[in-house]
């Protein structure tokens, strides 16, 4: 009995540290942040060629913030962010495409950001 009890207590609070993150904790601030990166990529495709190291610096920025997302946010949301962590790791400036590729790790950036806002609205209401 003892067991289930810990056991059940132990993903109770889980679930609070995770609604806490995602509500109040660091991850509105992480998504704001995001969004500042993802419109600065957007204003950077408009001139790629001379606009390539605000790019790369943007991108670093944004996997910075993905980590950071990824480790305080619940499974759904790391479904989302990992993959996109992925890409823009492997993501090569000189090589070809790479105009469209930046042009798909921002629509990534905005699903992501999209998905991590409806969350939060969801478990505004379980609260």
């Amino acid at each position: 009995m003892g067991v289930v009890v810990t056991a059940a207590l132990f993903w109770w609070l889980r679930q609070m540290k995770s609604h806490y993150n995602m509500l109040i904790g660091r991850v509105p601030e992480l998504v704001s942040e995001l969004d500042g990166c993802a419109s600065n990529l957007s204003d950077c495709t408009s001139n790629f060629a001379g606009r390539m190291p605000a790019i790369e610096e943007e991108l670093g920025n944004a996997e910075t913030l993905l980590e950071s997302i990824t480790k305080n946010s619940p499974r759904e949301i790391k479904k989302v962010a990992i993959p996109l962590l992925k890409t823009i790791k492997k993501y090569d400036i000189n090589g070809n495409g790479a105009k469209d590729q930046v042009r798909e790790i921002y629509l990534d950036i905005r699903k992501l950001i999209g998905k991590i806002k409806n969350l939060q609205k969801d478990l505004e209401w379980e609260m």
